[in-house]
C-alpha cells in the first residue's frame, strides 16, 4: 500500500507562499518597502477620486486594501506609514473630522499587525517546507552514495568468488544500482520522477553492467511522472526484465536486439520488454519460474496490483500490466 503523503497545498495558499517569498526583498530593505507602500496608497487615492462620490459614505473603503498591500511589500514599519499617509490624506480630503479618522487610523494599525503576523507565519512555514525538502534531497543523496558503495564492494567481491557465486553476487550489484539509480531521480527531480527518462537511464545502467554484450536498445515510452511508491517497484521489474533480456536475448549474438516500451491507456500502464533471442519453451509459465529474477518480478508485479505475461512470436516478450493509481487493498 503506498505511503501516506501529506496533502497538496490549495492553489490559493500556494500562491501566497510564492508571493511573500518574492517580496521578502521589499520588507527587509526600507528603501523599497516604504516607497513601494507609500505608492500603493497614492494608487488607491487617485482610484478614490476617480471613483468621486460613489464612496462618500465609506470615504476609507479603499485605504484598507492600500494598507494591505502595503504591509505585505513592505512590512509593520510600510504598512503602519502608509496608514498615517492615508489617514492624513482622508482627513484633508473627505473627512475633516478628528474622531473618524482617529478610528481609522486605529483599525488601520491593527490591520497592519495582523497581516504582517500572517506574512511572518506564512514565510516560516514555507521557510521550514524549503529546509525539509533539502534535508530529504540530502537523505536521498546520501542514500544513493551508500548503496552504490554497497554495489562496488559485492562487484569487487564477485572477482575472487566462483562463477555461482560470482553471478548472485553480480545479480545483487546489479539490483543494487537500479535502487541507486531510483535515489539519483529523486535527487534531481524531485518527489516526481519522469519514469521515461529513468526507462532509459536503466537501459544504460543494464548495459554498463554487460560491457561484453553487443546488443541493440529502442526505448519507447510515453512521457509518465510518478512518486517513489511506484518507481522503486516498477524499476526493480525493469530492471530484472531487461537484464535477463540482455541474458538470454543477446547472449552468443552479435546483432541481438531489445525493444522497452511504456504505454498508458485509461487509467492503466502496459511496460513490454522484448528481445530477438532465444524462445521461450512451450510450457513455460512465468508464475511458476524456479529463477529468482523472475520471482522477483511476480513479487513486484503483484506489490503494484499488476499482471505478468510473457508471449513469442518472432521476440520474447514479457508484459507487466498494472493500473496507474493502485487501489488501496483495505
Amino acid at each position: 500500500m503506498p505511503s501516506p503523503t501529506k496533502a497538496p497545498l490549495s492553489p490559493i495558499l500556494s500562491a501566497v507562499q510564492r508571493a511573500v517569498l518574492r517580496t521578502r526583498d521589499f520588507r527587509a530593505t526600507p528603501g523599497k518597502g516604504y516607497p513601494a507602500a507609500i505608492a500603493t496608497v497614492l494608487v488607491f487615492f487617485g482610484l478614490r477620486l476617480l471613483i468621486g462620490d460613489v464612496l462618500q459614505a465609506a470615504s476609507f473603503l479603499l485605504f484598507f486594501p492600500a494598507i494591505i498591500i502595503g504591509t505585505f511589500l513592505g512590512g509593520t514599519g510600510a504598512g503602519l506609514a502608509a496608514v498615517v499617509v492615508s489617514a492624513l490624506l482622508a482627513w484633508h480630503f473627505f473627512i475633516p473630522t478628528a474622531l473618524p479618522v482617529a478610528l481609522y487610523a486605529v483599525l488601520g494599525a491593527v490591520s497592519v499587525f495582523i497581516v504582517s503576523w500572517l506574512v511572518e507565519i506564512t514565510a516560516r512555514v514555507t521557510d521550514f517546507e524549503e529546509h525539509e525538502k533539502e534535508l530529504l534531497r540530502e537523505l536521498q543523496h546520501r542514500v544513493k552514495n551508500h548503496v552504490q558503495i554497497v554495489s562496488s564492494l559485492l562487484q569487487i567481491q564477485a572477482r575472487r568468488a566462483d562463477p555461482t557465486t560470482q553471478a548472485a553476487l553480480n545479480d545483487a550489484g546489479r539490483r543494487l544500482s537500479t535502487i541507486s539509480t531510483v535515489y539519483g531521480s529523486l535527487y534531481r527531480s524531485g518527489a516526481q520522477i519522469d519514469f521515461k527518462v529513468h526507462l532509459e537511464e536503466l537501459c544504460h545502467v543494464a548495459m554498463r553492467a554487460a560491457p561484453d554484450t553487443r546488443c541493440e536498445f529502442q526505448v519507447d515510452a510515453q512521457p509518465a511522472s510518478w512518486g517513489m511508491d511506484l518507481v522503486m517497484p516498477l524499476s526493480l521489474i525493469a530492471g530484472e526484465l531487461i537484464a535477463n533480456a540482455i541474458r538470454h536475448g543477446c547472449a552468443n549474438i552479435t546483432d541481438g536486439r531489445i525493444e522497452v516500451a511504456l504505454k498508458r491507456e485509461n487509467g492503466d500502464v502496459r511496460l513490454t520488454v522484448s528481445d530477438s533471442g532465444g524462445r521461450l519453451p512451450d510450457d513455460f509459465d512465468v508464475e511458476k519460474t524456479k529463477g529468482l529474477g523472475l520471482q522477483l518480478v511476480s513479487t513486484l508485479s503483484r506489490q503494484i496490483q499488476g499482471k505478468i505475461s510473457a508471449t513469442k512470436d518472432s521476440m520474447t516478450r514479457f508484459v507487466i500490466e498494472f493500473p496507474e493509481t493502485p487501489k488501496d487493498p483495505h
